[in-house]
């Protein structure tokens, strides 16, 4: 529900309606303590119309109003401080901490804040702070003090989202007070019934999340959880997981233990062994997945397993829960959406394309070690013309044929009427992880386009990204769409590509896209398909190398480097049997070219 309400309003839509149906909905609906979530959702969705309306001070009202009468959740208590105490706009924080109704944990991060405050440490938490540190740690210290503050405030998801940020900012002692907070409300939500049936979807996540797959599937046939249909259609998800997994349950037990170990603040430092880092995103779901997603990740650890086990080849397993991040273990590793400084990882994660997943050295997208390498560093040379072109032939056919992007396309017949000549522009979500490689922002890579476009007498075509919620992008674009400066479009990008006379991307998968379909791209960010199209870093890098129509590989370059991205660097997942082959050769040779570079590293077996 709060995820409608959020994606209407940083839409701007219909925000009087909603306000006048919120408003009533929080009159209407009884103070009774299992109607905790549907009130507390009512709230922060009027809350957000205030935020989003930029009306602090209603949305302080209705902070004071809905402390008066119900227990406030920690994120309408870290929302409120972020935008209203934090920015100097609270005129109740004084009348708010002296009221007796306040509770604890309320009172423990209003108070903090209002310290932070007088000391002048109120500032935004992600200036100059790309991996954003500063907030995640903000947002850790925050969610262990409110429930140490409340620790019989039951919020499997807070203790599991501490978690999360203690891991991204490396604060293992809040990590661990986190997980050990999860562990204590798990055991007191098993032992009452009707608990269990409430929270039942939260407690299969986060038991996965602890990689206790046994746990699970107990919890899911316990008396008052079994034969509900909730639980029906868990037990199938989960039957599923550990089908795909049956090669590796050893491992999985051996993250589960891990992640005790943490908690307890024992586990043992890293040895010589290369490790697994056994991702709890592979045991997670998310509705904008693409169908399988999960699975291929899943796939791709049996894959590594596999590979080590069958060479006799000793490894540890670590726990990890969050997605993204700097990891520099001295010692091989794999693991999946990270980064490094090194090449001691081999870093995997899905590219552009479903069940492609690109295997690294130093990480993915614009961080791995691809998006440096020039074409004769790519060793092109080895490459046979013949069958860079046939490949990319039937590329062409299996993604323009079929309208296969990242996400759902619109048909391609279904396309609205475009300008003759015009430059394409398709922008990405601010604060992806890979929006931190950006030479320029997307405002600014717009502006260069735009003032490039007006010069040589093209139009501008805009697509924006399919989960962009952005205020700051809606205003923005709402204000050039209505000065015709430029035509905002929701076609299918392969519908609008091919008419295009250039493709203008931070490092957005739909420039990889643009190279199949042989258009000039240009990236504003660093991104592994990056030698295939012109870079723009300063401004003016734009204006200095455009010539419409011209790109910047030759037909035959372009196709050999298609190859390499698509073999040397991916994997294609769908062929499972040829697919374990390819892991397997990339985890032994991954050990095999460490060794190489460094003799005293030992491979035990």
């Amino acid at each position: 529900m709060i995820g409608n309400i959020e994606k209407r309003v940083r839409a701007g839509r219909n925000l009087r309606t909603m306000r006048i149906l919120l408003g009533a909905a929080a009159f209407v609906i009884p103070p009774h303590a299992s109607l905790r979530k549907l009130s507390a959702l009512v709230f922060e969705g009027r809350m957000l119309i205030e935020y989003h309306a930029n009306r602090p001070e209603a949305a302080e009202n209705l902070f004071v109003l809905y402390m008066r009468k119900r227990q406030l959740t920690f994120w309408g208590i870290s929302t409120y401080i972020a935008r209203v105490v934090e920015p100097g706009q609270a005129r109740r924080l004084t009348e708010i901490l002296d009221d007796p109704r306040l509770s604890p944990g309320a009172a423990a991060l209003l108070r903090a804040a209002s310290v932070r405050q007088q000391e002048g440490m109120n500032r935004p938490a992600e200036t100059d702070d790309p991996d954003q540190l500063r907030y995640h740690e903000r947002l850790a210290e925050d969610g262990l003090a409110f429930m140490q503050a409340e620790p019989d405030y039951l919020d499997l998801t807070l203790a599991l989202s501490t978690a999360l940020s203690a891991e991204a900012c490396d604060r293992e002692d809040i990590f661990a007070g986190a997980i050990r907070h999860l562990i204590a409300q798990l055991g007191d939500i098993e032992k009452d019934k009707a608990l269990a049936r409430e929270h039942m979807g939260d407690v299969v996540t986060a038991k996965l999340s602890l990689f206790d797959l046994d746990g699970a599937q107990h919890f899911l046939s316990s008396p008052g959880v079994s034969g509900t249909t909730m639980a029906q259609k868990r037990t199938v998800e989960l039957r599923s997981i550990v089908d795909e997994t049956a090669g590796y349950h050893h491992v999985i037990r051996r993250a589960h233990e891990d992640i005790l170990a943490r908690a307890a603040g024992t586990q043992a430092p890293v040895n010589a062994l290369p490790v697994i880092l056994l991702p709890a995103a592979a045991f997670r779901r998310n509705k904008i997945d693409y169908p399988g997603f999960r699975s291929d990740i899943r796939f791709v650890l049996s894959g590594i397993v596999k590979a080590l086990d069958k060479h006799g080849i000793s490894y540890s397993v670590r726990s990890r829960l969050r997605t993204h991040g700097v990891l520099n273990l001295p010692t091989p590793f794999f693991a999946y959406h990270t980064v490094s400084d090194t090449d001691f990882g081999l870093h995997f994660k899905e590219t552009d394309r479903p069940s492609l997943f690109s295997f690294d050295r130093r990480g993915y997208a614009g961080w791995s070690k691809i998006s440096a390498m020039t074409l004769s560093e790519l060793h092109s040379a080895d490459v046979s013309p013949q069958a860079a072109r046939d490949f990319f032939e039937l590329e062409k056919q299996r993604v323009i044929g079929g309208n296969l992007s990242k996400y759902r396309q619109a048909d391609v017949s279904d396309v609205e009427e475009l300008p003759e000549k015009f430059i394409f522009v398709a922008l990405q979500l601010i604060g992806d992880a890979v929006s931190q490689l950006a030479y320029l922002n997307l405002f600014e890579m717009l502006d260069e386009v735009i003032h490039t476009a007006e010069t040589q007498g093209l139009s501008v075509v805009v697509k924006r990204h399919p989960l962009c919620t952005t205020p700051e992008v809606s205003h923005y674009l709402g204000e050039l769409v209505s000065k015709s400066t430029v035509r905002q479009v929701y076609s299918s990008i392969h519908a609008i590509i091919p008419k295009a006379e250039a493709v203008c991307v931070i490092n957005s998968g739909v420039g990889a896209e643009a190279l199949l379909h042989e258009r000039p791209v240009f990236v504003f960010g660093r991104a592994d398909y990056m030698a295939g199209c012109f870079v723009c870093k300063e401004p003016g890098d734009f204006s200095a190398q455009f010539v419409p129509g011209k790109s910047r590989l030759s037909p035959d370059e372009l196709r050999t480097f298609w190859y390499l991205l698509r073999n040397s660097y991916a994997v294609d997942l769908r062929d499972r049997d040829r697919a374990t082959t390819e892991i397997e050769t990339r985890v032994i040779g991954h050990l095999k070219a460490i060794q190489a570079d460094d003799p005293n590293v030992s491979i035990k077996h």
